[in-house]
């Protein structure tokens, strides 16, 4: 590779896409080009810090082979960097680097990436926050990543606002010592007020402590498939905000004269159905360049691979399948749904008695969740438990006290039919719960609400026209049962899955089958447009063949 080539790989690197262009040259002399083989070692865990590098092409798998069994970081691809944390912490290296295809490195060594960083504050100062991102993605292992997912940024919101949120606590505690100082000392019969001053310094402690844990529960990540806000508040609230990385619009950075003077403002995503806002987000401009940057990305990594699958397809119609032109390559698979299984009454009634989510062939079934369910039907077990401890009251068969009025064939007939009758009114509080359903299958959502011998309302929507999710727990129960809603916004309108068991699992559910849907369709498409550019390439052939027949039997008269 030349040194245009270089810069212009570097350039597309996000850590350097805010630099000045003279700058990025400069950097682009200290880099040189390092080709690999599928199965080659960049780096062993455990070896000393030998470079920074930057991914032109390929692919490179992050392992940690530390523990008995080894820990997968995901795959990184062109654009990508990786090397960093060990260079900046001054350490050996803590993953293995591995080559999973032919792949073309960019590498700096440490001197010169010492010197870039010491030249170049801004930078550092990127890659130490890339640095310490990394390394707390490692540290919360995220549960809702996909199995290919990789996350590329975590960013927080400025610390200005955590000692801005301590505030209260330390002028509410240092009222409170002020409080047990003058109770204890001062004044002779101040014990009560010196307690009074201990308990309110103990709340100032907690508040402070739980404003820490607070601003520590939000981030702002973005990994190779989707920008996602996770945000926390203690016992109140849980939710996750994400977009397709692909379904970004544009990405804006906003802020006033307070955020500006901290260093902090907003990053505004939008998409399709309206704007995800990521707030007081630390290092704003940075944490919306890396949006733009793997934004472009996807979209180059998917002409990438349509242009692959391009070549392959007309070398195969025009060369090694010109024996039978009818023959295309590579057949399209369209995958089709399984049908769920058929079921009798009692199945249909009882299968999945109380079960909050279960999967028929492929679709998968959500409820509410069972507080939601206790929470319709607590009167008739009220009324169930009082019953039954009223016969226990009234039979117990060591009570002296005969009851004569309660026994017979019409005492039982009329207990049965009080049974039955809290038996149906629990029954119909059942059904109401049970057909109160969210299906999620291959390409659609589906809210189905039926009352029990009453009407059924339908709401579907195509899974290609859900352009951003978000999950909500709020309130202390919410919190503890797991429980709450998932916003999908669908056009102009919210499909909205109320009270459901663990809604980030569900979250995750939908996004898997978007991402899915839309990998399929976008290979369905850039099927179809492949065969019809080999079409007419085999035409042009064709013709080009004939017309050179036809000239090479035209008898030559001079």
């Amino acid at each position: 590779m030349n040194r245009k080539e270089i810069f212009n790989q570097l350039a597309k690197v996000f850590i350097f896409s805010t630099m000045e262009k003279s700058d990025v040259a400069r950097i682009a002399l200290r880099f040189k080009p390092v080709v690999l083989n599928p199965g080659d070692t960049v780096y062993e865990q455990g070896n000393p810090a030998n470079g920074f590098y930057v991914i032109v092409s390929g692919k490179i798998r992050l392992i940690n082979d530390s523990g008995r069994r080894s820990k997968d970081y995901g795959i990184l691809t062109s654009r990508d960097f990786f090397g960093a944390e060990e260079l900046v912490l001054k350490k050996s290296r803590i993953l293995t680097a591995r080559v999973e295809s032919a792949t073309t490195l960019l590498r700096i060594n440490p001197k010169d990436f010492y010197w870039m960083l010491q030249t170049y504050p801004a930078l550092k100062n990127d890659l130490v926050g890339m640095v310490k991102g990394i390394r707390l993605g490692r540290k919360k292992q995220f549960n809702w990543l996909g199995k290919e997912e990789v996350i590329h940024v975590i960013s927080r919101k400025n610390i200005a606002l955590l000692w801005f949120s301590l505030t209260g606590p330390i002028i509410f505690g240092g009222i409170s010592i002020l409080l047990a100082v003058a109770g204890l000392f001062v004044s002779p019969k101040g014990i009560v007020l010196g307690i009074i001053g201990g308990v309110l310094f103990v709340v100032a402690l907690l508040w402070a402590i739980w404003s820490a844990i607070d601003w520590g529960n939000d981030y702002y990540i973005i990994t190779n498939q989707r920008v996602v806000w996770l945000e926390k508040v203690i016992g109140l609230y849980d939710s996750r905000q994400e977009s397709p990385i692909n379904a970004v619009l544009s990405v804006n950075v906003t802020s006033d004269q307070a955020q500006r003077m901290i260093g902090t403002g907003d990053v505004i995503v939008r998409t399709y159905t309206g704007s995800i806002v990521f707030r007081n987000v630390d290092r704003p401009s940075q944490f919306a360049s890396a949006i733009n940057a793997y934004w472009e990305k996807s979209k180059e990594l998917s002409r990438i691979s349509e242009n692959e699958e391009m070549e392959r397809a007309i070398h195969e119609r025009l060369y090694e399948n010109s024996q039978n032109n009818d023959l295309p390559g590579e057949q399209l698979i369209v995958q089709t749904p399984t049908a769920p299984l058929k079921k009798n009454l009692w199945e249909r009634m009882f299968g999945n008695f109380l079960r909050m989510r279960y999967e028929e062939g492929d679709n998968i079934t959500y409820r509410k969740h069972w507080y939601i369910f206790i929470k319709k039907s607590w009167q008739p077990l009220v009324v169930f438990v009082f019953l039954t401890t009223l016969i226990l009251f009234l039979y117990w068969p060591f009570r002296e006290t005969s009851f004569a009025f309660v026994a017979g064939t019409t005492a039982l007939i009329v207990w049965v039919t009080l049974y039955l009758v809290v038996l149906v009114w629990w029954l119909y509080y059942y059904v109401d719960w049970r057909n109160d359903i969210y299906i999620l299958t291959l390409d659609k959502i589906l809210d189905i609400e039926r009352k029990p011998l009453g009407r059924e309302e339908k709401k579907i929507s195509p899974l290609e026209s859900v352009l951003s999710l978000e999950h909500t727990r709020e309130g202390i129960l919410g919190l503890l049962f797991n429980f709450g809603n998932v916003v999908i916004n669908v056009g102009s309108t919210k499909l909205i899955f109320y009270g459901v068991h663990n809604p980030a699992e569900v979250q995750h559910d939908i996004f898997d089958r978007m991402y899915a849907l839309r990998k399929s369709q976008e290979k369905e498409r850039a099927e179809q447009d492949r065969q019809r550019m080999v079409e007419w390439l085999s035409i042009y052939k064709r013709e080009t063949e004939e017309a050179k027949e036809k000239n090479d039997k035209t008898p030559d008269f001079y």
